[in-house]
């Protein structure tokens, strides 16, 4: 069994949704600190800030110093939103952030350290220091991962692949939109083969109201790789998640018979667009329905930094 005080350790415990973040970035970066509102008022950290210069700002971060107190931390943080451990070696820490100040957390002595420095301001943020990520480990699934090889850390069309959702890309006015989707038949008493959507969290914009978007998706898919399922009625599902909902829209799909008349079609024609599909937004699922379809298509395992009370039939 692993020891839980391993002195060459220091430990973080970070929202999921967080982690998700930082990830965007190319370090593991430290955040500015200012004296007021909800930052930790830390005695060394005060005296720094009574003569600093309109220049320049004070970062900080903090670790936890045996493992213990992370696990405390990850059990406590976790009946709110998920969160993930991380471990780091304290020789990586002290090599990424020389000249750093490195001191006892005063409201978490012994048990927690203070790592900080007062530079030329970077950003309103984040420090332009920062430490490699491949310096880090998380804990999942009972054993300590490489930061490249975690679950956490994983881009979109990775995890939501390994759950069966498919990439398309979109060519949309502020660039390309990659966006995965899942079909999946309704059990209901709709009927429908539903075609579920969501942007990757790196795409510019979602899909929110952008009927003409859900139009290109529904014809491209309806043409080729949907194509054996054309002769039903299909309903389009755009999904978006964020950490304390989910938000959806829902689309009826069908074959245009005859030249349709509407407003939408012809700037569709207008912008070039077949027009032998109709599109038309309309809710035609009740909310327990279409949360079964959102569990089937295991979402919910590819994006689990939402919060519990997301995935839940009223949150929709």
């Amino acid at each position: 069994m692993e020891q839980n005080y391993q002195p060459e350790y220091y430990y973080r415990v970070d929202s999921y949704i967080g982690i998700r973040e930082i990830c965007k970035d190319e370090l593991f970066r430290a955040a500015r600190w200012q004296n007021g509102g909800r930052c930790w008022r830390h005695a060394s950290l005060i005296a720094a800030s009574n003569t600093l210069q309109p220049h320049e700002a004070i970062y900080r971060i903090s670790f936890w110093k045996n493992e213990d107190d992370a696990r405390k931390d990850l059990s406590a943080r976790n009946c709110n939103e998920p969160h993930v451990m991380l471990r780091i070696k304290r020789d990586a820490v002290i090599e990424a952030l020389h000249g750093w100040e490195f001191e006892e957390d005063d409201f978490l002595p012994g048990r927690a350290a203070l790592i900080w420095c007062r530079t030329i301001k970077a950003g309103e943020r984040f420090c332009d220091d920062g430490i490699p990520f491949s310096a880090f480990e998380v804990w999942e699934a009972g054993t300590w991962r490489p930061w490249f090889s975690a679950d956490a850390v994983q881009p979109d069309r990775v995890r939501l692949a390994r759950s069966g959702w498919l990439p398309i890309y979109l060519h949309e006015d502020r660039g390309v939109v990659l966006v995965h989707w899942y079909a999946v038949a309704s059990s209901g008493a709709t009927g429908k083969i539903w075609i579920l959507l969501t942007t990757d969290e790196r795409s510019p914009t979602n899909l929110g109201n952008n009927e003409y978007a859900i139009y290109q998706v529904a014809n491209f898919l309806l043409s080729g790789p949907l194509k054996l399922v054309t002769g039903y009625v299909v309903g389009v599902l755009p999904i978006h998640v964020s950490s304390d909902n989910i938000w959806t829209e829902q689309y009826s799909v069908a074959v245009a018979e005859q030249p349709a008349r509407s407003l939408t079609d012809r700037i569709f024609r207008r912008a070039g667009a077949p027009s032998r599909w109709e599109v038309k937004k309309e809710w035609v699922m009740r909310n327990r329905e279409e949360h079964d379809l959102i569990v089937r298509s295991g979402l919910r395992g590819a994006r689990p930094e939402a919060k519990d009370s997301a995935w839940l039939p009223k949150s929709f």
